[in-house]
């Protein structure tokens, strides 16, 4: 009797003892990436876009211009747009090994808990079967042969026994690792989510953001046309008052200035004013309105209050203001030709008086400084303009 107990006790320890793990059933239903690897996946894909935004905000803090914000903007806008499309498509992923980790640990606490309960009515039966047999046992003790062949049917079962529960036993870990599995991949799902509404948030601001600047675009294009219409309309009364000057110059003796033939000094003339070329002489298309427009001189960033200089001997013709223009000079060179001086503070001669190469006629506008339109200077031969950096040298 004490040897029957001895071994029941020996196939409980048995049981619940840790064995070694063996290759489970279900191993074959494992997902190819599990949630770590998701998660760096993901990692990696937030590295990307954080370089690109990087690149972006230098881009943007060096260049200040509206078209430029919102061509990053809208490089922004694409990369979020992008990088939500990913994140997507790996919450999907993800959700597709939750839900088949989720049914495969469902089938495998099924199978555990049939496994373990089948084993515990074969370990009640063997432990039962062992008590009978030892009585038989005892009984045919005259045949040891009997004794000798029911020894190691008895071994040979309790061989097979422990192989079950090894195999019950792996079962158990297999599905520790499994909830282990799925309580990773639901934290993924979260994290995902998480990233997901943080990303939704800067796509919606930086859209917000893009609108604000195309509403303040269209009001800065309204603006600009209705700058470009008053520029065409005066620019139509400089015709008109160069014609006027024209009509009178015809009825007069013609005579050369002091200073000699303005024809003979192409690309000799000395530059009205110092300064960085701003606009030239030439049609342009604005970069606001997308509107051609024609240049009919040069606009130089010249210093407020600098002095402005005549660029040839000649008389002048006209002073006045227009819209654009601001108050201009009209210096008559002979046989033609005229030299436009416009956006001035001062004006220091009068019309009809005579003027040398080099004499001051004025000061540059601090408006026109201010707003960065420049100094503006025409040279015209009659009605026709001609591009002003042909004469100076």
């Amino acid at each position: 009797m004490k040897r029957g107990w001895s071994m029941a006790v020996a196939l409980t320890l048995l049981f619940c003892a840790p064995l070694r793990a063996q290759e489970s059933d279900f191993d074959s239903a494992r997902a190819p990436m599990d949630a770590a690897d998701a998660s760096e996946d993901l990692k990696k894909i937030r590295q990307e876009l954080d370089a690109e935004r990087k690149k972006l905000a230098e881009v943007e803090r060096q260049e200040k211009s509206v078209s430029r914000q919102l061509e990053n903007l809208g490089a922004n806008i694409a990369l979020t747009e992008k990088y939500l499309k990913r994140l997507a498509r790996k919450k999907r992923e993800v959700e597709k090994r939750h839900e088949l980790t989720a049914a495969t640990l469902d089938m495998s606490e099924v199978v555990y808990e049939k496994k373990k309960e089948r084993l515990g009515v074969r370990l009640k039966y063997f432990y039962v079967a062992n008590q009978k047999a030892k009585s038989e046992i005892l009984l045919a003790a005259a045949l040891p042969q009997v004794m000798l062949e029911r020894f190691f049917d008895f071994r040979r079962i309790l061989s097979q026994e422990k192989k079950e529960l090894a195999l019950v036993q792996n079962q158990k870990e297999y599905l520790a690792a499994q909830k282990e599995k799925l309580e990773k991949q639901a934290a993924t799902l979260r994290a995902i989510e998480r990233e997901r509404k943080k990303e939704e948030s800067r796509l919606l601001a930086a859209k917000e953001r893009r609108q604000e600047l195309l509403s303040g675009l269209r009001v800065q294009k309204q603006g600009h046309l209705a700058s470009i219409e008053r520029l065409k309309q005066s620019a139509a009364e400089l015709a008109r008052i160069i014609a006027e000057l024209e009509k009178k110059r015809k009825t007069r003796p013609t005579t050369i200035p002091a200073g000699g033939n303005f024809a003979d000094f192409r690309g000799e003339l000395s530059w009205p004013v110092s300064g960085r070329v701003i606009s030239r002489f030439g049609t342009h298309k604005d970069p606001v309105t997308k509107v051609n427009s024609f240049q009919p001189g040069v606009d130089i960033d010249a210093s407020a209050g600098e002095q402005v200089r005549a660029v040839a001997a000649g008389s002048v013709a006209y002073s006045g203001f227009l819209r654009g223009y601001g108050k201009f000079l009209i210096l008559s060179h002979g046989g033609g030709y005229y030299t436009l001086y416009a956006r001035l503070e001062d004006v220091f001669v009068d019309t009809g008086s005579p003027v040398g190469a080099g004499d001051v006629l004025g000061t540059v506008s601090a408006e026109a400084s201010a707003l960065g339109s420049g100094f503006h200077f025409e040279v015209r031969k009659g009605k026709t303009q001609e591009d002003p950096e042909g004469w100076l040298r």
